[in-house]
């Protein structure tokens, strides 16, 4: 499914201005989620970014240390991933895409996933990342985790 097609049904079905003509979507969701859809490639690949907080000065490195232990294979994320926006100096949350094997539902499916995943990560940034971002409780059995 195209990008822009993609777009354009969610931002209608969220009331929000329409996409870019490249299907690029920015939008702000209750108030304080700044998520962007965007593509990064010509053969269709695309992606769901938001940021999670901004860079401390100080402590950076245990920071890193931190976040990069939790997002490990994507339990800690919902299946996204962690980044680093050095022109924003944000922790960015971001989930890729490809054209090719991404349908209207599962788009959504993930979408959700994301949206749990941000404010989890958001709420643990406020926190000062003391501790795990969620308990391992609520992690799939080995049995139930996908590749």
């Amino acid at each position: 499914m195209a990008l822009f097609e993609i777009t354009s049904r969610f931002a209608a079905e969220l009331g929000l201005e329409p996409p870019e003509a490249d299907g690029t979507l920015a939008f702000t969701l209750d108030e304080d989620l700044e998520l962007e859809i965007c593509p990064v490639s010509p053969e269709g690949d695309f992606v769901l970014s938001a940021p999670v907080c901004a860079l401390p000065d100080v402590g950076r490195a245990q920071l890193y240390e931190t976040v990069l232990a939790a997002s490990l294979y994507g339990h800690e994320t919902g299946g996204a991933a962690i980044g680093v926006d050095l022109n924003h100096r944000d922790l960015v949350l971001w989930r890729g895409f490809s054209e090719s094997a991404v349908s209207e539902a599962s788009f959504a499916e993930d979408f959700a996933r994301f949206v749990a995943a941000l404010r989890r990560w958001r709420a643990w940034a406020a926190r000062g990342f003391d501790a795990p971002a969620s308990s391992i409780a609520e992690r799939p059995p080995s049995s139930e985790w996908t590749v």
